[in-house]
């Protein structure tokens, strides 16, 4: 019984990990969009590699957290808002 409680929760994380995945980079791509940046662009100003930059607007793969902050901080929004767990884009004062 445990297993399957177990095999369960791994699931619903691995769904959560995607929906946030796929979320975050539609916010991504909405950003630089908006700013009227090409992915090349916002490499450049970022640091990030433009395949990574593809990677997370195509949901194919999640920024770890130092890039979750870089992201933040250019764009001037919450880690949150890029995850999807906040609908304002309005980043905290420090």
């Amino acid at each position: 019984m445990d297993r399957d409680r177990c095999e369960a929760e791994d699931q619903s994380e691995g769904r959560d990990s995607m929906k946030y995945r796929v979320i975050c980079g539609q916010k991504i791509a909405e950003l630089r969009q908006k700013r009227g940046l090409t992915q090349s662009m916002l490499a450049r100003r970022t640091g990030i590699k433009r395949a990574a930059i593809s990677h997370y607007e195509l949901g194919r793969r999640e920024p770890d957290f130092e890039t979750l902050i870089i992201l933040a901080d250019f764009f001037h929004v919450s880690i949150d808002f890029l995850l999807g767990r906040a609908e304002a884009p309005t980043k905290m004062a420090h």
